[in-house]
């Protein structure tokens, strides 16, 4: 029997669907906090276009929730999806329910998500694509973590050590703030597109006022179920790297890192990234970094999880283009795993 599915926009929620999704969220969610309440409801306040989802069993309990956005009519995708790295639905354990029946009663065409656990019931086996995306366990403190990652023989914190120094020795004294201005958004989102045009990749999920001014909203948002902050590290008066974060309850994710390239050479990003760890250990149990693991990760990492990215559509059309869509994707994935493909991206 398909399940009661009614939805609302997030911005006119009634008040028992509000509380459904906010149990839901600090039950089986929260190492997901860009779905939570607070955070899609501050995206919602710059865009207009999310929307809420609510799958119910047989007896009328609300059982799972889809936050989405509402894209040229019919098609879907999650918050914010350019800067998403959480998304899909939240669902009770033990529930389960077909995603197109969701679509169906939503008015929509398809639905796409980026960055969901491979076994969330809805999607499990409908990822085109899945990557591991890198954590790192902070339960004990910081002391053990690196304590434990050093035995293990990175060697990550004492080189970061080393170009911290230096970059203190050439450029200027070092300050981190672990939580600045939500008025940087502007500058984080011009830093980002710079690095990313700089390696080949689109920028186009940082331009315009709109991305900027939805992280402004997260960052000035904070709930007791949310948290979201901007930190810097300067160099004398110079912003040398920048990083988004969004956390909630013991869980902190990774958005948006990034550093100016006429730095590099210091590895900002690196020493901005290990000192907010550090900051955050006695905070948080775990901390996510993210997909794309790359040498960094790899040095903090304890464990990883497995992310799915995929699209569901309801015509048989726009099947057959995400198919072909996957199959390219899995090609590319396929490549960048060769040794020419690594080289490559060096």
């Amino acid at each position: 029997m398909p399940p009661t599915v009614r939805v609302h926009p997030v911005a006119d929620l009634p008040a028992e669907t509000r509380a459904a999704w906010t149990d839901l969220y600090l039950r089986v969610g929260q190492g997901r906090p860009q779905l939570s309440p607070a955070y899609v409801c501050a995206v919602d306040e710059v865009f207009h276009t999310n929307e809420l989802a609510e799958i119910a069993d047989e007896n009328g309990t609300v059982r799972a929730v889809l936050p989405f956005s509402r894209n040229e009519g019919d098609i879907a995708d999650a918050p914010l999806m350019a800067v998403c790295d959480g998304d899909g639905p939240l669902v009770d354990p033990g529930f389960s329910f077909d995603i197109t029946d969701v679509l169906a009663a939503a008015g929509l065409r398809s639905f796409e998500w980026g960055h969901a656990p491979v076994d969330v019931p809805g999607l499990a086996g409908r990822h085109g694509t899945t990557a591991p995306a890198a954590v790192l366990d902070l339960s004990e403190g910081f002391e053990a973590y690196r304590t434990a990652r050093e035995a293990e023989g990175t060697s990550i914190f004492k080189q970061t050590a080393r170009k911290r120094r230096k970059l203190e020795r050439e450029v200027g004294e070092i300050t981190v703030t672990l939580r600045d201005s939500p008025d940087l958004a502007g500058e984080l989102a011009q830093m980002k597109a710079r690095q990313l045009r700089a390696i080949g990749l689109t920028d186009s999920g940082f331009r315009g006022d709109g991305v900027v001014k939805a992280i402004q909203n997260a960052c000035s948002r904070d709930s007791e179920h949310m948290s979201s902050f901007i930190s810097t590290l300067r160099a004398g008066s110079t912003v040398v790297a920048m990083h988004w974060w969004v956390a909630s309850g013991s869980h902190l994710v990774s958005v948006t890192p990034t550093h100016d390239l006429d730095y590099e050479k210091y590895s900002p990003g690196t020493v901005l990234t290990v000192d907010v760890i550090e900051q955050m250990a006695d905070h948080v149990d775990s901390a996510e970094l993210g997909l794309a693991i790359n040498q960094m990760k790899a040095s903090l990492m304890t464990h990883t999880i497995e992310l799915g990215r995929g699209k569901v559509s309801l015509l048989k059309r726009d099947q057959l283009r995400d198919k072909a869509h996957d199959q390219y994707l899995k090609a590319r994935i396929a490549f960048k795993e060769t040794a020419f493909g690594q080289k490559v991206r060096r």
